[in-house]
């Protein structure tokens, strides 16, 4: 399913490593973040990162250094997993029209989109190139993101969108909060507990988060993991 973590003051709050734990447990198919240099009023993007400890140590560094962080955590639905196809992914627009320069976007999602994507190229590679193809202005671009179009695109994905030299931070759909953080869902928090050898079964689930429920999903022993049921 993949989550997204938005942290807009990491001195207020910040990814704990129990939290850190159970996002990774359910999406461990690699790890992208991007980081707001403040010396020099940019974003920075490190992506690639495969390795639970690297990511993890990726994350205590620069919340300690940075006071605006997101995090992506990929669980692969479309596309190979590789270091290539973490998140963010970046975009073009038109930054000044007359002297025909260019600004470049971050863009992080989650969720499926259908009609994107294959075996080997993830959807999300697919919208970002589609949004550089549209070589839209900045203003045109902010319009569209937030058109009923996009999110009748991208629904019900989850998007988190940045752009060149500026801190904003653009989310599009259905984010939750959870201490203080912003995350694009909440079902890397359930709980389950397993009791037969060769399968799983008396589960338990949080009873916080009326979103979800266990008549919509099933664990697949053979994914390990959860998985939505289709009526």
């Amino acid at each position: 399913m993949c989550v997204i973590v938005v942290n807009k003051d990491t001195t207020k709050h910040q990814i704990d490593k129990k939290t850190f734990e159970k996002m990774w447990e359910r999406n461990s198919d690699g790890l992208g973040l991007t980081y707001w240099d403040s010396k020099n009023s940019k974003w920075v993007r490190i992506k690639g990162i495969m390795a639970k400890t690297t990511a993890w140590n990726y994350i205590k560094y620069f919340q300690q250094r940075s006071r605006h962080l997101i995090v992506h955590f990929r669980l692969t639905s479309k596309g190979k997993t590789t270091p290539e196809l973490t998140h963010p992914f970046e975009f073009y627009y038109i930054k000044n029209k007359k002297k025909g320069t260019y600004g470049i976007g971050y863009l992080f999602h989650n969720g499926t989109i259908h009609k994107l994507g294959d075996s080997t190229r993830s959807d999300t590679l697919e919208l970002s190139e589609w949004i550089s193809a549209l070589r839209l202005t900045k203003q045109q671009l902010l319009t569209f993101i937030y058109s009923p179009f996009f999110e009748e695109l991208v629904s019900p994905s989850r998007i988190c969108i940045i752009l060149e030299g500026e801190k904003m931070i653009h989310t599009i759909g259905n984010f939750k909060e959870y201490n203080g953080l912003l995350v694009s869902n909440l079902s890397w928090n359930f709980q389950a507990s397993y009791k037969t050898i060769y399968g799983y079964s008396e589960r338990y689930w949080n009873n916080d988060y009326s979103d979800y429920s266990n008549k919509e999903w099933e664990w697949d022993s053979r994914k390990r993991r959860w998985i939505k049921i289709v009526k």
